[in-house]
């Protein structure tokens, strides 16, 4: 099984997939699955387009508990301060990222910042209980671009609620996301390219599929 998202082929490994997932991505030979970006990749300019912004803002909705893998070091020039500012009343953002951004944190009005590597979840889970708080209702996956951290992120989705909804940025522009994108199983979520022109980074909109 191959398809193309990308510069290069996102063929099948062996392995069990995540649930969710239709199969295990990869990128090699051509390219290693632990590496953040393609090679000599155009930027595209800033990192949030008004489309990508209006994406994560009726995402964000009236979610009432968001999970941002990836926090922005500024906040100003991109969705992370929307996304601490602009959330629900009573609802809670959760910051997760591998340098110390808990300078952002401010419990009293549901802002909470852990400082780690994603790829374990239970600090995140651990909040969550200790929060009362069931599920996550947007799941936002930003962090380490590389195939196999984002196939880690996808993990959270675990405790994603039912009709919860996960944001994938950089589909058009870095292997991790589009490989993730591609394994998603079409049979169980509804998944599209919501800015898919090739000057923009790229976010895709992942959902459960409905039963009719």
């Amino acid at each position: 099984m191959t398809e193309h998202i990308g510069p290069y082929p996102i063929r099948q490994r062996q392995g069990v997939p995540p649930p969710g997932l239709r199969f295990l991505p990869t990128l090699e030979p051509d390219l290693s699955d632990d590496v953040d970006t393609y090679p000599k990749r155009a930027s595209c300019g800033h990192a949030f387009t008004d489309c990508a912004r209006a994406v994560v803002r009726e995402a964000a909705g009236n979610a009432l508990v968001i999970v941002e893998i990836g926090v922005a070091y500024d906040l100003a020039s991109t969705v992370s301060l929307d996304l601490m500012r602009n959330k629900s009343p009573g609802a809670v953002y959760i910051g997760i990222d591998k340098v110390d951004r808990r300078h952002y944190q401010d419990p009293d009005k549901g802002i909470h910042i852990l400082w780690g590597d994603s790829t374990n979840r239970q600090p995140c889970f651990g909040l969550l209980d200790l929060l009362e708080r069931q599920y996550i209702d947007l799941l936002f996956i930003d962090g380490w671009h590389s195939v196999n951290q984002c196939l880690a992120d996808w993990r959270y989705t675990e405790r994603l609620a039912p009709n919860g909804t996960v944001l994938i940025h950089d589909t058009n522009h870095h292997p991790g996301p589009a490989a993730l994108f591609a394994a998603i199983d079409p049979a169980q979520w509804d998944k599209r390219q919501a800015c898919p022109a090739t000057n923009d980074y790229g976010i895709a909109v992942v959902r459960r599929c409905t039963s009719s």
